[in-house]
């Protein structure tokens, strides 16, 4: 049998330990990859922890609000159905019932609101048209048309872009198309609506109509900047909130 040289180390070979070194090492190197990313968020201004606890928080405060509407709701049947009926008791719980109902309302369209864009029903993420609405102008034939823009579930980077709308409808009797320089009178359509947010951010701009003009559809055109952006385009029907 051949002598070993003095100077010879014998390692055992161990495969298995050397592969779950290497996974533990991807773990490690993954978790410390989240923790920046998360770490560059918070920096940001986007917290998903936070961003979760605030969703709870809300669903939490619409069920505490339920409850108190169910218990008030619970005693006006009591005073109805009681002989002796005290008016001064039945008008308190009546408004106090209104007030509760409002309050539910705005917290469940503020709830919809931010799930809309940390995690939207559709599950597509990006640019968005969240909400259009259009409301009487300080004068006869003006309209103020307001949209709400969010970008879903991304944050990570500021979209920015330019908003573009008309109004299509009838004047004496035939089809016809307002775009912005008509809408603007004196404004020349460089003033299209522009956009720059990562979150949301809500837009509105002062529309004239001529008097013999009656809108029907408003026609809406988001473009974002950027080679792959693409461009959003809605027709929403006129309603005057």
């Amino acid at each position: 049998m051949a002598k070993l040289p003095a100077n010879l180390i014998v390692k055992p070979h161990r495969p298995g330990r050397n592969r779950l070194l290497a996974l533990g090492l991807v773990l490690v190197l993954l978790i410390l990859a989240y923790g920046i990313f998360e770490f560059g968020r918070l920096r940001g201004g986007y917290n998903l922890v936070a961003s979760h606890n605030e969703l709870v928080q809300r669903d939490r405060e619409i069920a505490r609000l339920n409850r108190q509407l169910a218990q008030e709701r619970d005693r006006l049947v009591l005073l109805q159905t009681s002989g002796d009926i005290d008016s001064e008791a039945y008008q308190k719980i009546e408004q106090r019932l209104q007030v509760l109902q409002g309050t539910i309302q705005e917290q469940a369209e503020s709830l919809a609101f931010y799930k809309g864009i940390i995690s939207p029903e559709d599950g597509v993420a990006g640019l968005k048209v969240q909400k259009f609405e259009v409301i009487p102008g300080p004068e006869s034939g003006q309209f103020l048309v307001k949209l709400v823009l969010i970008q879903a579930k991304d944050h990570g980077l500021r979209v920015t872009g330019i908003v573009d709308l008309s109004i299509d409808g009838r004047s004496q009797g035939e089809t016809a198309s307002l775009d912005l320089n008509d809408l603007l009178p004196g404004s020349t359509a460089a003033e299209t609506l522009g956009f720059s947010f990562r979150y949301f951010q809500e837009l509105e701009i002062l529309v004239v109509l001529p008097a013999d003009f009656e809108p029907e559809t408003v026609n809406v055109e988001v473009r974002p900047k950027g080679r792959s952006a693409r461009t959003i385009r809605h027709a929403f029907e006129w309603q005057v909130g």
